[in-house]
């Protein structure tokens, strides 16, 4: 009886690396791809819980990046048109 639950415990953790590592290595889209078996249900909700978490920060983290690249841009462009009309009236 132990042995039994001990193989079906080291199958429930091989199950769970396994999905784990998946979403590490970019092999999972979206959430639903997510699969354990039905008595991890409950493992599987939180661990797709995360993964939709985890796709929310990354989108946000790219729109901040755009922006910060944006203003970036702006901000040089200003500079730069200030600093040669500055110039053109020194040397005048």
């Amino acid at each position: 009886m132990l042995l039994l639950l001990g193989r079906q415990r080291k199958s429930q953790i091989f199950q769970i690396r396994n999905a784990l590592n998946s979403i590490k290595e970019n092999r999972i889209g979206i959430a639903n791809e997510i699969k354990l078996s039905p008595e991890l249900s409950e493992v599987e909700f939180e661990i797709r819980a995360m993964f939709l978490q985890t796709q929310k920060i990354i989108g946000n983290l790219k729109k901040l990046e755009q922006v910060r690249t944006e203003f970036l841009g702006n901000v040089s462009h200003e500079l730069s048109t200030y600093f040669h009309k500055y110039c053109d009236l020194t040397f005048l």
